[in-house]
């Protein structure tokens, strides 16, 4: 009923709605407003475009007022990964190895906490895929000179899109004029105010954006032996990467 603009119901807990659009104010600053007749708000009164955003609610599993609602958001990941490693003995004076390390975490349903069902869940798909390469080289160039040359990747990918980007929300509510993307495809984030406000439909943990750092490490060791005596020296260069992008 509430949906439709009936909130008669709440007149037995004294709670009344008031019309907006009635507000008069005296020149002391006191302001008043008229109630809607029987708490219903008329059809030709109500948004259009939050009645369709409002359109997606489940219905209740009981017959209260507030708190009538059970949900289920079943929660799950799948966890995937391989790790790989070379050796190649070229000679007595040269060895090589290669190491390469891969993993993916995906979400097995769109839910990540306890959260409202689409689309009005806090929630996005998240996706993490650390990748490690390494190469090394080693040279005996004689019994008491040995060099390391080794050359390595980290990478640690983070793609994120959302579960209802594609259900084009705003466009079948009526609004036009929004740029291209999540703003105008996506379920919008809409927050409340005032006492015993509800959840917010989305929220900020729904935003989606990629994120991918990455580290190039360059690094090459001479270790010299003389009796009982050893001496290591080494020069290492890194290049970072962080690569971000919002929609």
């Amino acid at each position: 009923a509430e949906r439709s603009g009936d909130f008669s119901a709440l007149l037995a807990s004294g709670i009344t709605v008031y019309d907006p659009g009635s507000t008069t104010c005296t020149a002391g600053g006191v302001c008043t407003r008229t109630p809607f007749a029987g708490n219903i708000i008329p059809q030709n009164r109500m948004s259009k475009v939050s009645q369709s955003f409002q359109s997606y609610l489940p219905n209740p599993t009981t017959n209260a007022l507030q708190s009538n609602y059970l949900e289920s958001a079943p929660i799950g990941y799948h966890d995937n990964s391989t790790t790989d490693k070379v050796d190649v003995n070229l000679n007595e004076k040269n060895t090589f190895y290669a190491l390469f390390s891969h993993g993916h975490r995906s979400q097995t349903t769109p839910y990540r906490s306890n959260v409202l069902p689409l689309p009005y869940g806090n929630t996005r798909l998240v996706d993490e895929l650390p990748t490690t390469a390494m190469a090394k080289w080693t040279f005996v160039a004689t019994p008491s000179l040995v060099n390391q040359l080794t050359y390595g990747l980290s990478r640690f990918n983070v793609p994120q899109t959302s579960p209802t980007i594609s259900g084009n929300y705003p466009a079948q509510a009526g609004l036009t004029g929004l740029p291209p993307g999540q703003a105008g495809n996506d379920f919008p984030v809409i927050n409340w105010s005032g006492p015993e406000s509800p959840d917010a439909w989305r929220g900020t943990n729904a935003q989606i954006f990629n994120d991918t750092q990455n580290t190039f490490t360059l690094q090459d060791n001479v270790q010299w032996t003389r009796g009982k005596h050893s001496l290591i020296l080494g020069v290492q260069m890194q290049w970072l990467q962080a690569n971000e992008r919002e929609y």
